[in-house]
């Protein structure tokens, strides 16, 4: 017959099955964030071409004040809407 050290050595330890659940719980959880991380990454990207493309960006008659005023009222719109986004599913 083996030593008892011996069988509890061959079990699964706590931190093993710690480890096991934690995987199985954490990885959608990390896969969304990913997902969530690259689409709003995207998002900014376009809007921002969409921005400088409408406020003339390369047109000599757009003016630097209309750049920069439409470009604190997109970042103040999304901060806004982040706020109001959180506010009713938080």
């Amino acid at each position: 017959m083996a030593p008892l050290c011996v069988i509890y050595s061959r079990k699964a330890s706590v931190g093993d099955v710690h480890r096991k659940v934690l995987l199985f719980l954490l990885l959608p959880l990390q896969n969304y964030l990913f997902l969530q991380a690259f689409c709003s990454t995207i998002t900014g990207t376009l809007t921002t071409q969409a921005v400088m493309r409408g406020v003339g960006v390369g047109d000599t008659a757009a003016t630097p004040f209309a750049a920069a005023v439409t470009w604190i009222l997109k970042d103040g719109m999304g901060m806004v809407g982040r706020i109001t986004f959180a506010w009713f599913e938080g």
